[in-house]
């Protein structure tokens, strides 16, 4: 019977495994080293510093995450508003849904929302 409650609970896995993969192909949501085109829709633009390749790291504490938010709208807008502090906690003011609260750290920065990469340490983007 133990055996029997294992394997339901593998095919539970599978199933929400399969919907999150499904949720994250679609906007906002990016897969594991996706390069975004420029103006995608984002949840924030914490990976679009200069010294990065761009890329959205799942692994936020990963180096190539950390080279990619320094300097990126996300660390700049920290140290302009605490608003931002708010999207460590149950109501963030960037967050994937609603959309009007995707990439919210571009307009504190006066960056635009969707995505780009930053050029130079704060530079217009490309």
């Amino acid at each position: 019977m133990g055996k029997e409650t294992s394997n339901d609970t593998t095919e539970n896995t599978a199933v929400s495994n399969d919907q999150v993969g499904e949720m994250k192909a679609k906007a906002p949501y990016l897969d594991d080293k996706q390069l975004p085109s420029r103006g995608r829709a984002l949840h924030c633009n914490r990976f679009n510093g200069f010294q990065g390749d761009g890329k959205y790291y799942e692994d936020e504490a990963s180096w190539a995450a950390v080279r990619n938010f320094f300097q990126s709208d996300c660390d700049v807008s920290l140290g302009k508003s605490n608003k931002c502090l708010a999207d460590y906690g149950s109501n963030p003011y960037c967050a994937a849904k609603p959309a009007s609260k995707n990439g919210h750290c571009g307009d504190i920065v006066g960056h635009a929302n969707g995505y780009h990469k930053h050029t130079g340490w704060f530079s217009p983007s490309k």
